[in-house]
């Protein structure tokens, strides 16, 4: 019985263009008998919030994108949001 496996582009990456890693990774994993679906979630997240918040959310030199889903990792920081206000 072959595996399913989901493959997932999580926010912020690009949307120009797909993921090679998740290309290539299916490609292998296929020519290993497994089903695989990938799921570009990063084009769904970019829709809803518009892409010019997106775009710049992806900018990697502030880390704001991966900031963004940090409290549900880490609950709320006030040192970030000193950081942020500041």
């Amino acid at each position: 019985m072959p595996l399913n496996i989901a493959l997932i582009n999580m926010p912020f990456g690009f949307h120009i263009y797909p993921s090679i890693q998740l290309g290539t990774l299916s490609t292998l994993l296929k020519s290993h008998g497994c089903a695989v679906k990938s799921h570009y979630l990063n084009l769904h997240f970019a829709h809803q919030l518009g892409m010019p918040i997106y775009n710049q959310l992806c900018e990697k030199r502030f880390l704001v994108g991966e900031w963004l889903f940090s409290y549900l990792l880490f609950g709320t920081n006030h040192k970030n949001l000193d950081y942020m206000n500041h």
